[in-house]
């Protein structure tokens, strides 16, 4: 005997307390909710495989939509800002925060760069070109279009003279994109 069962099951759970979906006739919720199955059996596998790979595809999508709706500069500036705060809150160098941070905006290879200097090397900061960064570098930050795949990014932040006294420095350096994932990061000497 099959029946319509309106039960909220996990997935639909979790799919209301974080607004996923919004309308009932493209919702998981409507789906499973008028989806017919026995009353003792689950959502089939070839159903639930389905359910899975929709709401990954638009959890995707949405996050080039968000990429390619804002600019580039705005994209790494909300990356610095990110970075910033993941270093500051664990008050680490390379916390799992920054961490993931790092994997997600950054190409393989340059991620890869980065954790092993982390993990082997002195602590040299990739990301800022060693300059470092704190939440008053935002108050100026500047970050300029050089050509498509290339961002001058610079701002003031905390530094020491050679007799190690605390001085306000300028950070600049080149950041290198390949797509929207940062490629490389160079700092510029002067």
């Amino acid at each position: 005997m099959v029946f319509v069962v309106p039960i909220l099951f996990p997935i639909q759970i979790f799919a209301i307390q974080h607004n996923i979906f919004v309308s009932q006739e493209n919702s998981i919720i409507g789906d499973l909710i008028s989806y017919p199955m026995e009353i003792d059996s689950a959502i089939p596998v070839s159903r639930k495989d389905t359910l899975v790979a929709r709401n990954q595809k638009e959890s995707t999508e949405k996050k080039q939509d968000e990429v390619a709706n804002c600019s580039m500069k705005e994209h790494l500036k909300k990356f610095y800002r990110e970075y910033c705060n993941a270093i500051l809150i664990d008050s680490v160098y390379f916390s799992d925060r920054a961490d993931s941070l790092v994997a997600k905006h950054c190409t393989k290879e340059f991620y890869e760069k980065v954790k092993d200097e982390f993990i082997t090397g002195v602590g040299y900061d990739f990301m800022t070109a060693d300059y470092g960064i704190t939440n008053e570098s935002f108050d100026k930050i500047s970050i300029v279009e050089l050509d498509s795949s290339s961002y001058k990014v610079q701002y003031q932040t905390e530094g020491v003279d050679v007799s190690m006294k605390p001085i306000i420095v300028t950070a600049k350096f080149i950041v290198k994109l390949k797509g929207s994932l940062i490629e490389d990061v160079v700092r510029i000497e002067e």
